[in-house]
């Protein structure tokens, strides 16, 4: 049976786009279990902000607040019922029911149910057919006490446990085994209470993925970081700093401010004029104040008004943020931005992604890294001042209120949407011979995006193996597999693939453009006489002479007339396309693309620190390096790197290689290798790992076919070196020879020449290493989605894609 609280888009709902708003009439009921006043909570501090922001918005809000003060004030009898609360509170049910029947709330916004509410108000709103959104401001939806921290350092010890026996057996709440036992007992019973959540709304990007891992699928995913009122109303000169370090927090081990001592210990030495002030109150408060006492110029200012914080920041030359365990988002980084002021912080959680050597100074926890940058703050108080200021202007860009309020916003509006309206919603399929990695991001963007917009996304997947082979598979588990078979055909492959039934009630079903694809045909006859609209996506022509089947391209272009649609992957394309004779107003330039934001982030997270232990791990010495990334394929020309490489150390000293990659070929480079020690294979690698490696890379050296790796090079700011190979896919439509890589003769020798000219011109490297930068700008997902989206929603309401 569907969901009983289901109710359709009304008519015409799903033409209507639903951007980043700044208004939304409807009334929201706001539920959050408030930590103790008596210390800080960034958390409290948000909701309050995000309430006052939705005020501001149009938004009517309704609270239920409980707070853990009460505890104090509980008497015996209900002490005794305290321990069930986090499964199950009857008076919290039993108020919030009577408290939604009478408000009518059009959604229910929760944020910390614990310990006196329970997630068991996510069942009350269920029973009351209220959708629901909830904040993910920590780990508490799969770690008893929130943090995935223990002892000292990261803990993933519940991890795969339907009980988490370890948290009881550690004591990891509260330090008590019974209220371990308590909240691991939570955690098992609401396994399936948090499948009755619309949406989560993580506060960062790091939460949301570790919640991907733990089975959320990203349609249930809106990151929606805690934002900050802008202290000024314009732009104005921000005051100089004094001669000041900033800490404002708990004083609790987890935020590292025993590290903070042991740093300050070391820089007071050398700074005799400098002084460290600490804002916050907590557990640690006498051990700290004990330890103050013992060094030089530390002042405990204990718990301060919001404003006189900002005050402190406004005043100092760096705030520190040395937490060791992995914050889900920091409030004091943020605000710290929006003052202007640089931040010293350790590489913790998603503090790693909101604090590079832009903005401050990222460093590992260690006392003696730690102090060397706050050294370099106070000696160097320009630096300082130039690196807040960026920092200033990434809190305008990302962090500021309205802009997350924006999204908060339309989140709520997706949600609301989706569960209270009144027609059918439209159905839109993708059939996909496989769902390689590069392109999940991709699937699960475009299913977020059009479902904002009355639109359910499904992608049919089979009739390929090139992923098992490549040995870059993905994995969408909303994917549906279909059955084909493979019919040969004189030289030619022929695929039939079982669709037609699944696609029975679709509006648009969105095939490949590949002539082998047997069942497209039947899609386009079906399409004549009442089926569903068809749209191809693809390449247009095949560009590579010596693979284009003359009879292929013929029916190609013969039925490419009959489609509603077009998806091209490049410009190029979109005129290839329109010049083959169909509409241009009917074509979409989808830019194809692949994460580059996320990659980029982790690049730019790379310290110097880290790629010299890369270094050293691969035994690369001080040389300038080449990367090849991709499959090691027949098609990449695999072998020639040996050759190239050979020829680049004949000019360029030390020049070393890594080949990041798996597939068929490995045991040809295995082979080649041998005799070759500047050659490194370290396989596959993927984000964080990649960009590692990335950071000790000057350019990108890839022989033989090449595709989207243009825009892996582009994010990672190398430029690209190939060879005028016709085989290439369209993508090499974004490589422009000469100004952010270069396009080779195909011949090992003079591209081995041209790498070794580029290495040995700096400023032509430098120039060209900025001009792939500035394509991943636009070569990103979120671009391809908004344009992929744009091109489905015209294609459904028979509208022209817009210029």
């Amino acid at each position: 049976m569907g969901d009983p609280c289901f109710r359709p888009l009304p008519p015409g709902a799903a033409a209507t786009s639903a951007p980043l708003r700044d208004r939304l009439e409807m009334k929201v009921l706001v539920v959050h279990n408030r930590y103790r006043s008596a210390q800080p909570s960034g958390e409290n501090a948000a909701v309050d902000n995000q309430i006052r922001q939705l005020l501001a918005a149009g938004v009517e809000v309704v609270t239920y607040f409980r707070s853990s003060d009460e505890i104090d004030t509980f008497a015996v009898g209900d002490r005794l019922t305290l321990a069930a609360r986090p499964i199950y509170s009857r008076e919290d049910s039993h108020a919030l029911r009577s408290l939604m029947h009478a408000e009518q709330p059009d959604l229910l916004h929760l944020h910390n149910p614990y310990p006196l509410i329970s997630p068991w108000v996510i069942r009350v709103a269920r029973e009351a057919c209220v959708p629901i959104v909830q904040t993910v401001h920590n780990r508490r939806f799969f770690c008893a006490n929130g943090l995935a921290f223990r002892d000292g350092s990261d803990c993933s010890d519940c991890a795969g446990h339907r009980f988490a026996f370890p948290a009881v057996r550690h004591a990891c709440y509260r330090d008590s085994k019974v209220q371990s036992l308590v909240m691991a007992g939570s955690l098992a019973a609401h396994r399936s209470t948090w499948d009755l959540v619309d949406r989560f709304l993580p506060v960062s990007e790091e939460l949301a993925a570790e919640m991907r891992l733990s089975g959320v699928h990203d349609e249930r995913l809106t990151v929606v970081p805690n934002g900050v009122d802008d202290p000024f109303s314009a732009q104005v000169a921000l005051a100089a700093p004094r001669n000041v370090l900033l800490y404002v927090g708990r004083l609790d081990t987890t935020k590292g401010i025993h590290l903070l001592l042991d740093a300050w210990q070391l820089v007071a030495a050398q700074h005799p004029k400098a002084m460290l002030r600490i804002v916050g109150d907590g557990d640690e408060r006498s051990a700290v104040a004990e330890r103050a006492a013992q060094l030089q110029r530390v002042s405990l200012l204990g718990t301060l008004e919001h404003s006189v914080v900002f005050a402190e920041m406004q005043a100092a030359s760096a705030v520190v943020v040395p937490s060791i365990s992995k914050e889900a988002l920091s409030v004091v980084v943020i605000e710290a931005l929006a003052a202007g002021r640089p931040v010293i912080a350790t590489r913790s959680g998603a503090v790693r992604s909101l604090v590079d050597d832009s903005v401050g100074w990222s460093v590992d926890a260690k006392a003696a890294s730690l102090a060397h940058a706050m050294g370099e703050a106070l000696s160097d108080p320009k630096e300082a001042a130039y690196r807040g200021a960026a920092g200033r202007h990434r809190f305008l860009s990302d962090f500021t209120s309205k802009v997350t309020t924006a999204k908060l916003l339309s989140a709520y509006s997706s949600v609301a949407r989706t569960k209270g309206s009144s027609s059918k919603l439209r159905r839109v399929v993708i059939v996909s011979q496989r769902v390689p990695q590069y392109r999940v991001p991709f699937f699960d963007g475009l299913r977020s995006l059009l479902r904002d917009q009355g639109i359910q996304l499904e992608v049919l997947e089979g009739g390929s193996r090139e992923g098992e082979l490549r040995g870059d598979g993905g994995e969408l588990p909303w994917a549906i597999p279909i059955t084909y078979r493979r019919l040969a055909v004189g030289k030619r492959e022929l695929i039939t693939q079982s669709v037609l039934k699944k696609v029975a009630d679709a509006d648009l079903v969105i095939v490949e453009q590949a002539s082998k694809l047997v069942t497209n045909n039947a899609l386009l006859i079906w399409r004549r006489i009442g089926g569903p609209k068809v749209a191809f996506w693809g390449h247009g022509r095949n560009r590579n002479d010596a693979r284009r089947s003359r009879i292929g391209e013929w029916w190609k272009n013969k039925i490419l007339s009959q489609s509603d649609w077009f998806f091209g992957y490049t410009s190029g394309v979109v005129d290839d396309v329109v010049h083959m004779g169909f509409p241009r107003e009917r074509v979409t330039d989808v830019f194809n693309a692949i994460d580059t934001t996320q990659l980029r982030r982790l690049r730019d997270a790379v310290s110097a620190e880290e790629t010299a232990e890369v270094r050293s791990e691969l035994g690369l010495g001080d040389g300038p390096v080449g990367l090849f990334v991709g499959s090691l394929v027949p098609e990449k020309s695999i072998a020639m790197l040996a050759e190239i490489g050979d020829q680049v150390r004949r000019e360029v000293s030390g020049f070393q290689l890594v080949v990041a990659g798996e597939g068929p070929e490995r045991s040809v480079l295995e082979s080649l290798a041998r005799s070759r020690p500047w050659m490194s294979l370290v396989g596959a690698k993927f984000g964080a790992d990649l960009a590692a490696i990335a950071s000790t890379a000057s350019v990108m050296v890839i022989p033989g076919w090449v595709g989207l790796v243009v825009i892996d090079a582009a994010a990672l700011g190398l430029p690209l070196v190939t060879t005028d190979r016709p085989e290439h896919s369209v993508e090499i439509d974004y490589l422009t020879d000469g100004v952010n890589g270069l396009i080779c003769t195909n011949n090992a020798m003079v591209m081995g020449d041209a790498i070794a000219e580029l290495l040995g011109d700096p400023q032509r490297l430098a120039a060209m290493s900025e001009a792939a930068l500035e394509l991943a700008q636009t070569a990103t997902i979120e671009n391809m989605c908004q344009r992929f989206g744009a091109g489905v929603l015209a294609c459904l309401n028979g509208e022209p894609y817009p210029a």
